[in-house]
């Protein structure tokens, strides 16, 4: 046990060696994670204004009410920077759709409100580009579907209602219908009116600069691995079998590896969030309502991201220990991060992503760190997410001896 001590201790002080290097690498990743992710914020409050999907309205010069429902759609609060409505001959719409200038296209027939006036079968053409995909378009196809079935259910109604007139010989039926044809007119143009858009908070629903907050401390603490290659690149094979034969067997080596790495990291982890301190301190910065609203606060969310680091550390350690290489840890960091950072919503909502993918996601350690981060920066605890923290280092731990065994073996 003597032994082993000194030998956790020789390592510590090795690595304390590379501290400094971790705290320069750790300070430019803030840089360029704060980069990105105020790119993303600016770029999502101006994406819909910057993009609004490119509408084409084909219809005849004199057809009536066209350039007004245009005029009144444009007009809409809600539609103003989503959406860009532009008349078109048909020849036209049909050539910028193919190339893509053009999102949708809206083909109105002759004569189109005159015929619904009228009850007769004019359908209006909607037609999309096969490349479109985002999430206005996504949604004027729904709601294509929707007056689509609207219309079919008016005309179902009129059709009743005449041959309700003629089984009983009523009069003023041309009257009745034409009454009934323009209330279905009021009713289709009046919907607003009869409709009230509310906006409910989730229960998983954040703050864009909270997620934003916890996604990039997360992929700090797993990305500043890319600085520690040369302190746990792992020893040669004849030192790792002297220490055998000095009684520290290959898991007693990792682990002591583990912990000196935990020391060093932990030193880094608390350099940067003294440094967050003076920066708040500073610029008077704040997250209302959060861990982060005051230093005192900041030190307790400090406090409890603790296991967070413990995740993130055993991980990076693994990435060296299997690769057993430098260079090969390195890349194994950058993209296994890279790719669990894309898939645990780190970037863009989860939602995104395919239903089996989404399944997939929540096993992963980037995922369950921001779970758990979420929770610690609202002052509350996660237990699942923390027992997660908690056994997936003993579960790195458990490869990394495999690993490490199955090499000295073969």
């Amino acid at each position: 046990m003597k032994v082993w001590k000194q030998y956790i201790i020789l390592e510590t002080k090795r690595m304390i060696k590379g501290l400094p290097a971790i705290c320069f690498g750790s300070l430019f990743l803030i840089v360029l994670l704060a980069g990105i992710f105020t790119l993303f914020q600016v770029n999502s409050k101006h994406t819909e204004k910057n993009n609004p999907v490119e509408i084409g309205v084909v219809a005849k010069k004199g057809e009536p009410f066209v350039d007004w429902m245009i005029t009144t759609i444009s007009n809409i609060e809600n539609t103003q920077y989503t959406c860009h409505f532009q008349r078109l001959n048909e020849k036209k719409a049909d050539h910028e759709l193919k190339s893509g200038k053009t999102d949708i296209v809206f083909l109105i027939p002759e004569n189109y409100i005159a015929s619904i006036i009228k009850g007769e079968n004019k359908h209006l053409t909607i037609r999309f580009g096969s490349s479109q995909s985002t999430i206005v378009s996504f949604l004027f196809r729904e709601l294509s579907h929707a007056a689509s079935s609207f219309i079919l259910d008016t005309e179902a109604g009129i059709y009743t209602m005449q041959e309700y007139y003629k089984q009983h010989n009523l009069p003023n039926r041309a009257d009745d219908e034409f009454d009934l044809n323009l209330k279905y007119v009021k009713e289709i143009i009046s919907l607003d009116k009869g409709m009230e858009a509310e906006e409910i908070e989730t229960e998983t629903s954040r703050p864009l600069i909270q997620q934003y907050l916890i996604s990039a401390f997360v992929l700090l603490l797993f990305f500043w691995g890319l600085t520690c290659s040369r302190m746990l690149t792992p020893q040669s094979k004849a030192f790792q079998n002297k220490l055998t034969q000095k009684g520290i067997g290959f898991a007693k080596q990792i682990f002591a590896r583990g912990l000196a790495f935990f020391t060093v990291s932990l030193a880094n982890y608390l350099f940067l969030f003294v440094l967050a301190g003076i920066v708040m301190s500073v610029f008077s910065l704040r997250v209302p309502g959060t861990l982060c609203a005051s230093i005192h606060e900041l030190w307790q969310f400090a406090f409890r991201c603790i296991p967070v680091l413990l995740l993130s550390t055993a991980f990076i350690q693994l990435a060296y220990e299997i690769t057993n290489d430098s260079l090969g840890g390195i890349l194994f960091l950058f993209f296994s991060i890279l790719a669990m950072g894309l898939c645990s919503g780190c970037f863009y909502p989860r939602s995104y992503l395919p239903h089996a993918l989404q399944s997939v996601s929540v096993l992963l350690p980037v995922w369950q760190a921001c779970r758990y981060g979420f929770s610690a920066l609202e002052g509350s605890f996660h237990s699942a997410a923390f027992l997660y923290l908690i056994a997936c280092p003993a579960i790195c731990f458990l490869l990394m001896t495999l690993r490490c065994h199955y090499s000295q073996t073969h």
